[in-house]
């Protein structure tokens, strides 16, 4: 089970990136699972650890979904199909560039792996061990994202720690951190 702040965080920092990126309005909804059924689907993996916690973010789409979001495209520039893949990929980095600045008050100090990528037809990720979050991710502009985000912590680490603050209450966080620093030792 992931924890309600790490969810939290997920989402804001996926919907930040993509409000930016796109000059749109973006929205997240629960989905069960990463299914993609287009005979152009791309995802994209990279995978995170910290002395807490190891996980990986998912990333799912087409590759129409890709080629309008990228930001050549809007500055009027040729991409090939090699840049969809490539930008997939800086999707889920900044994405989680975000996700670990929102950790590290709380003492989370993340590390990325390099993605890997998936490209064919009718891809779905199901897999819930550990912890495991599908969000489906949409645009004003009509982008359409899924996303995964699996979570698998240390076994000396309790992750109910993290709900112990008010996931809606920036203000005490140090606060928090301490508190949860302090039930690590």
């Amino acid at each position: 089970m992931i924890p309600n702040r790490l969810e939290k965080y997920f989402e804001s920092s996926a919907i930040a990136f993509f409000e930016e990126a796109t000059a749109s309005k973006a929205s997240v909804t629960s989905i069960t699972e990463i299914s993609m059924q287009s005979h152009d689907c791309i995802m994209a993996i990279v995978g995170f650890t910290s002395a807490q916690m190891k996980g990986t973010i998912r990333l799912a789409t087409n590759t129409q979904n890709l080629f309008r979001s990228h930001p050549q495209i809007a500055q009027g520039l040729d991409i090939e199909e090699s840049d969809l893949a490539n930008w997939a990929a800086e999707i889920l980095n900044q994405i989680l560039d975000r996700f670990k600045d929102r950790l590290l008050p709380l003492g989370f100090h993340i590390e990325l792996s390099s993605s890997t990528l998936v490209k064919g037809s009718r891809l779905t990720f199901a897999d819930h061990r550990g912890g495991y979050i599908f969000r489906d991710l949409a645009t004003q502009s009509g982008l359409h994202f899924s996303l995964g985000l699996n979570v698998n912590f240390e076994t000396n680490y309790n992750p109910s720690y993290l709900d112990t603050c008010d996931t809606n209450d920036e203000v005490p966080l140090r606060e928090c951190a301490l508190y949860v620093q302090q039930q690590m030792n």
